[in-house]
C-alpha cells in the first residue's frame, strides 16, 4: 500500500527505521523462524525421497511432525518437486 503513496527512498527511511525498533526485531525473528521450519519441512522430504518412502507416506509423517493440514503439506511437496525441478 506505500507503494501508492510514497517514493523508493521514503519507502528506504522507513524500512531502514523500523529495523531499529523492538517490532522490527521481532519480525525478523519470526521470519527467520519461518523460515528454519520450512527448512526442517523441506530437508525431511529430501531424506524421505532420498530413502524412497511413498508420496503419501511422507503427505501423513509432515502432517503429523509439523501439525500440517493435508492441503498444506500437499503443498510444501509441490515446493520441493518445483525445486527439484529447477535444479536439473
Amino acid at each position: 500500500m506505500a507503494e501508492k503513496f510514497l517514493e523508493k527512498t521514503e519507502i528506504e527511511e522507513i524500512r531502514e527505521a523500523i529495523k531499529m525498533t523492538t517490532i522490527g526485531q521481532m519480525l525478523r525473528e519470526d521470519g527467520r523462524a519461518e523460515g528454519r521450519g520450512e527448512g526442517m519441512i523441506l530437508g525431511t522430504i529430501k531424506t524421505c525421497m532420498d530413502f524412497q518412502i511413498p508420496i503419501e507416506q511422507i503427505i501423513e509423517k509432515l502432517m503429523e511432525n509439523f501439525s500440517l493440514t493435508r492441503e498444506n503439506a500437499e503443498k510444501y511437496m509441490e515446493e520441493f518437486n518445483s525445486q527439484k525441478t529447477m535444479e536439473r
